[in-house]
């Protein structure tokens, strides 16, 4: 049983090698009290793969390869399994992050972080869970790996490695630069949205919209020491279960549906954080600073990391 929450689309250089990654959850065959109920995996496809020739795979993606995500503390033995939601940061698509959304079994909930060029580099780098015994083997799993024109003439001994071998890689995608959850919350956290641009020239800091199975959001700013909540929004006049959250970065304006309707949030609205450059700063909002007069979206004042208004004239 298998459930898909996202899909990031991976261009390259040459098209041939252009790759789609689905993230999805899956439901663990460990019927233990100590086992998972779900299992994380990011699964990988060429988008040039038309599935095998008729005589071997001809409904089936012959260019598939499935790894394990990980997030959590491997010194405290706590992980999150259920994947709950992922939001991709586009950039320079070597740099572009991933940013992952999970709960555990308890209730609480954790984002996890991960790069893409370390997904693409365990596709490219780790062995199979069925592992290859000779030479010809180790070739045939070298060929598997590469995108080609034409999926349905690869050669038949790559078909049938394909057929009869696991897809699943033996390393599993770790959070970026090693580190940890950037975020861990008591939240039933259930949709992720991530705004990591710098239009005001303020640091570069990530704003996460995490909605709530209760029809709140939280607006959270994460930096390089650590992650703290500065708003909470109640979109709905009644409590209502949400969606889908979507940001336009460029108005900064966040959409957020549920069954029976679609509201619209300005998530800068800066003029609620007070008439003070002191109330400003101390708001550590990375959309807004002040101005010299106002809190507004175009000042420039503004300390996010530790809110020290002593930066105030």
């Amino acid at each position: 049983e298998q459930h898909y929450v996202g899909l990031v689309y991976d261009k390259r250089n040459e098209s041939l090698q252009n790759r789609i990654y689905a993230f999805y959850k899956q439901k663990s065959k460990d019927t233990g009290l100590d086992g998972d109920m779900w299992i994380p995996y990011v699964s990988q496809v060429c988008t040039a793969d038309t599935g095998g020739p008729k005589i071997k795979l001809q409904f089936r993606w012959t260019s598939q390869m499935n790894a394990r995500l990980f997030c959590g503390n491997a010194n405290t033995k706590q992980d999150f399994t259920e994947l709950v939601d992922v939001a991709t940061v586009h950039g320079d698509q070597q740099e572009a992050k991933i940013y992952a959304l999970f709960r555990n079994e308890w209730g609480m909930s954790a984002v996890c972080v991960y790069s893409l060029r370390d997904i693409r580099d365990i596709f490219m780098t780790s062995a199979f869970k069925d592992p290859a015994t000779d030479d010809r083997q180790r070739e045939l799993d070298k060929m598997r790996k590469q995108c080609v024109r034409d999926s349905c003439m690869q050669h038949i001994d790559v078909l049938n490695r394909i057929e009869s071998r696991s897809a699943e890689m033996v390393d599993w995608v770790q959070p970026a630069n090693g580190s940890g959850p950037i975020l861990f919350k008591h939240h039933n956290y259930t949709h992720i949205n991530v705004d990591a641009s710098d239009p005001r020239g303020n640091g570069h800091h990530v704003v996460m919209f995490l909605s709530l199975s209760d029809g709140r959001i939280h607006e959270v700013v994460h930096t390089e020491a650590r992650s703290f909540i500065i708003a909470e929004y109640h979109p709905f006049r009644n409590q209502s279960h949400i969606t889908s959250i979507s940001l336009n970065t460029s108005s900064k304006k966040l959409y957020v549906s549920s069954r029976s309707e679609l509201v619209q949030l300005n998530v800068t609205n800066c003029t609620q954080y007070g008439s003070t450059c002191e109330e400003c700063v101390l708001s550590r909002k990375p959309y807004c600073g002040w101005d010299g007069h106002n809190c507004t979206d175009r000042g420039t004042r503004q300390d996010v990391v530790r809110g020290n208004y002593t930066i105030c004239p």
